[in-house]
């Protein structure tokens, strides 16, 4: 059964966290609830480097973050960014499903990383019915394109681009564009 809008996630599964990284990946902003899976505070976070907060490792126990970080990498040079899997050193913690997208501004690019529970259940079970234009819809928008250029990329008028947007939102049962295609990736519904 889908969740309803605003309602609290299943017990035992906490809420995705989010962490917005500057230029030389230093934490400009950190969600409280990723300060509940990692135990660490948003004055803690700030201001020091992701990788020197978040600690993540990889199903073999492998640093995940670093100074040279391949996913900032990707997401800078407008490439496709897998969502990988990732643990971090706090007690009880789930393996957690991050995402990372860009976003360009005029003081530098700014990285976000979102990180949710990775449901247990198989991908497929999860995957949503969406039509071959929602699909290509959402496949641009996870590409960065605003609803104009979906609009001219489909060859349709922005209303019907919107439109499109919107039922992959509902689909997906997201609330946002950013929660769309963070959850779209994870699904392997998109690059």
């Amino acid at each position: 059964m889908a969740a309803e809008r605003g309602a609290e996630p299943p017990v035992g599964l906490p809420r995705a966290g989010v962490m917005v990284l500057d230029r030389e990946l230093r934490v400009v902003a950190w969600s409280d609830a990723l300060g509940l899976t990692t135990g660490v505070t948003t004055e803690q976070a700030i201001g020091r480097h992701c990788w020197e907060v978040l600690r993540a490792v990889d199903e073999r126990g492998q640093a995940v973050c670093g100074q040279h970080c391949s996913l900032a990498h990707l997401a800078l040079t407008d490439r496709p960014v897998p969502t990988i899997d990732v643990s971090v050193p706090q007690p009880g913690s789930p393996t957690l499903s991050m995402a990372t997208l860009s976003a360009r501004t005029r003081r530098g690019p700014l990285f976000l990383h979102v990180l949710s529970p990775r449901d247990p259940r198989p991908a497929v079970a999860l995957s949503p019915a969406l039509t071959a234009r929602q699909r290509e819809a959402l496949t641009l928008l996870a590409s960065g394109h605003s609803t104009e250029e979906i609009a001219a990329a489909l060859g349709v008028a922005v209303v019907t681009a919107r439109n499109h947007v919107t039922a992959c939102l509902r689909r997906l049962d997201c609330h946002s564009r950013v929660e769309a295609v963070v959850k779209a990736r994870r699904l392997g519904l998109v690059p």
